[in-house]
């Protein structure tokens, strides 16, 4: 359970590093629009991707800080089961 955590953890941070490079690869392609003289292609596409950038950083940095949160507070479920598989 604890290296399944891990996996999606790690996942995660993949999928998000994932979604920062294109959406680099992706300002520069609306900035070369922009000089080909294509610029309300342009500007559709840069307010498109800072928009999932956003929203996308910003649901995953809530869900890691409740997560975060929930450990601290209530720590972590398989530290507190006994040698039998219940709880103390």
């Amino acid at each position: 359970m604890k290296g399944l955590k891990k996996l999606l953890d790690s996942g995660k941070k993949i999928m998000a590093v994932w979604l920062l490079i294109n959406s680099t690869v992706w300002i520069y392609l609306s900035y070369i629009l922009a000089f080909l003289d294509k610029p309300d292609i342009a500007e559709d596409l840069s307010a498109k991707v800072v928009t999932t950038v956003v929203a996308t950083f910003a649901t995953y940095a809530v869900s890691s800080v409740v997560e975060h949160i929930s450990e601290a507070k209530y720590g972590n479920i398989e530290d507190k089961r006994d040698d039998s598989g219940g709880y103390i």
